[in-house]
């Protein structure tokens, strides 16, 4: 996954995008979601961007705070299980935003995961499902 995110960062940077490891540029993830869908990709390039940002959004979330990448043979997905006991699929999520929008938040989804609390800015609630 490591390289899979070191090729995105490469090749959005000669789309004028500065993609490092620096977690202040999880921002720009949305942003790049928005100007790439509405140039009406094909599906298949769509899933190709999608493996591309979601490992770079689990390594950012990696170097953040801990974890190592997994697979899922039930999903057939790789995951994040994060240093703090969360398991995430950034794949899945970045599939979900170019299918639905903003609402799938890139931002929302790393601060989440490496925070284990709601955004900033959110009116989101943790429930606990035991309750």
């Amino acid at each position: 996954m490591q390289r899979l995110a070191d090729t995105f960062v490469e090749k959005t940077r000669a789309d004028g995008y500065v993609f490092d490891w620096n977690p202040e540029h999880v921002d720009q993830l949305d942003k790049y979601c928005d100007e790439f869908i509405a140039g009406l990709p094909p599906r298949e390039v769509k899933e190709s961007v999608a493996l591309g940002v979601g490992a770079y959004l689990g390594e950012l979330m990696l170097r953040s705070s801990g974890g190592r990448w997994t697979y899922c043979t039930e999903q057939n997905h790789a995951r994040l299980e994060l240093a703090n006991g969360l398991v995430g699929y950034p794949h899945g999520k970045v599939a979900k935003r170019l299918e639905h929008g903003s609402e799938h938040s890139l931002e929302a989804f790393y601060w989440y995961g490496v925070t284990r609390e709601p955004p900033p800015n959110t009116i989101a609630t943790l429930v606990n499902p035991t309750d």
